[in-house]
């Protein structure tokens, strides 16, 4: 749901995280990815969904305010 949150569902549980104002937001490329790294490294350190999703939109939120790919 990008800037407006994330609905996150599992069999026991259902949260939503809002989403995070960014000041200035340079390049989008990677935030998906970024997120999904974030909200995995949670998960992965048994964290709750909702510090897991927290976590992944600091991590989103980093991805984009520099440039993404470049060659």
């Amino acid at each position: 749901m990008g800037r407006k949150g994330a609905f996150i569902t599992t069999a026991k549980e259902q949260i939503f995280q809002e989403g995070k104002k960014i000041k200035k937001i340079i390049d989008a490329t990677g935030a998906g990815d970024a997120f999904a790294a974030g909200f995995l490294y949670g998960l992965l350190k048994n964290k709750s969904l909702k510090w897991s999703a927290n976590y992944a939109y600091k991590i989103a939120s980093q991805s984009v305010s520099d440039f993404g790919l470049r060659w």
